[in-house]
């Protein structure tokens, strides 16, 4: 999947979730920052793939923008925690994530934590979907999960 992909299925997501649950007030600009942070959660994954819409937009993909001159540490981190689609995509970073946004983030902001889990959610849901599904239970097993296969 692409960012734009991946962007829509999130702020959709978080739209819609948070028409339920409400823990964005429903006013337009509460709302329209909580899509951001729901697509921002949504490319976040692929934060270990160099062209990767995230790494595009912040200026850190390798030889792009001015942080550009640091793609090499994108590259080797990526290359450390096994590449594209590895410990980015699983249950373990999603719960330290959330753990982590979820501890250190003021009590205030904790609908648009809750919004920016849903499109990192999403990503990960989205990936299952594709031929090569997403190792989801990393460390414990490297067999990737696919839903439609």
């Amino acid at each position: 999947m692409n960012g734009k992909q991946h962007a829509l299925i999130g702020a959709g997501i978080y739209l819609g979730v948070n028409y339920f649950l409400g823990f964005v007030p429903s006013t337009p600009a509460p709302l329209a920052l909580g899509a951001g942070i729901a697509v921002l959660g949504a490319w976040l994954p692929d934060i270990d793939q160099n062209n990767s819409t995230i790494r595009q937009r912040t200026g850190t993909a390798r030889g792009q923008g001015p942080l550009g001159v640091f793609g090499w540490i994108g590259g080797i981190l990526a290359a450390v925690l096994g590449g594209h689609r590895a410990i980015t995509h699983t249950a373990l970073a999603c719960g330290l994530l959330a753990w982590a946004l979820l501890n250190f983030t003021p009590q205030n902001w904790r609908g648009y934590v809750i919004a920016f889990m849903v499109g990192y959610v999403s990503h990960l849901v989205a990936d299952m979907l594709t031929e090569g599904g997403v190792p989801l239970f990393w460390p414990l097993s490297k067999k990737r999960i696919g839903l439609w296969r």
